[in-house]
C-alpha cells in the first residue's frame, strides 16, 4: 500500500498544483485503459503514478481503480484496502461532509459518487471470495441502500441469499 494510504488523506485541493491535478487525472485515465487491455501491472504503475501526483489528497476514483486492478488479480486483501479507503475518504461519505472544504473534491473525475457505491458492491464480493458471507451481505446491504437500482449488487444479494440457504440446508441435514 501507498504512504498516501497510510496517512490521513485530505480535501485541500488548493494545496495541489494545477499541473499535478491534471497529471494525476491522466495517469487515471491512462491506468483505466490498460485495466481494460488486461495489461493489469501497466495500470498500476498508472494508478501510483497518480497517487504519488496527489500526495495525501482524497482522490477516490483512483483507489477505486487501484482495487480493480488487485481484484482482478486476485490479491484479494490488497483489493479490500484500496476499497475501504475509497468508502473511508470518499466525500460521499456522510461522515466526511464537514471535512470538504471546496466543492471540487466532488468532480466526477476525482471522487465519483459510483465509485463510493462501487466501493460497497467490490467489497462485498471480496468478503464472499473470503468466505465471510456475513461482511459480504453487510456490503451489499449498503450498497443496495444507497443506489437500489444498483444490478450487480442486487444480483450479488441474490448470491449471497443462495449461499444462505445452502450452508443452512446441510445444516438440516
Amino acid at each position: 500500500m501507498e504512504q498516501s494510504q497510510t496517512s490521513v488523506l485530505t480535501y485541500n485541493i488548493s494545496d495541489l498544483s494545477p499541473d499535478h491535478l491534471k497529471q494525476a487525472i491522466l495517469h487515471n485515465k491512462f491506468g483505466g485503459l490498460c485495466f481494460k487491455g488486461n495489461t493489469f501491472d501497466k495500470a498500476i504503475d498508472h494508478f501510483q503514478k497518480a497517487i504519488e501526483l496527489i500526495g495525501d489528497l482524497a482522490f477516490t476514483n483512483i483507489y477505486q481503480n487501484m482495487g480493480n486492478v488487485y481484484a482482478q488479480k486476485n490479491q484479494i486483501e490488497d483489493a479490500v484496502k484500496y476499497y475501504q479507503t475509497v468508502i473511508k475518504y470518499s466525500p460521499h461519505n456522510p461522515e466526511n461532509k464537514d471535512a470538504i472544504n471546496d466543492e471540487y473534491m466532488y468532480n466526477n473525475l476525482i471522487n465519483s459518487k459510483e465509485a463510493y457505491i462501487d466501493a460497497y458492491t467490490n467489497l462485498a464480493v471480496m468478503y464472499l471470495k473470503l468466505g465471510d458471507i456475513e461482511k459480504g451481505l453487510e456490503y451489499c446491504q449498503k450498497a443496495t441502500e444507497l443506489d437500489p437500482e444498483n444490478h450487480v449488487a442486487l444480483v450479488n444479494l441474490g448470491d449471497i441469499m443462495r449461499q444462505v440457504l445452502k450452508f443452512l440446508s446441510r445444516i438440516k441435514e
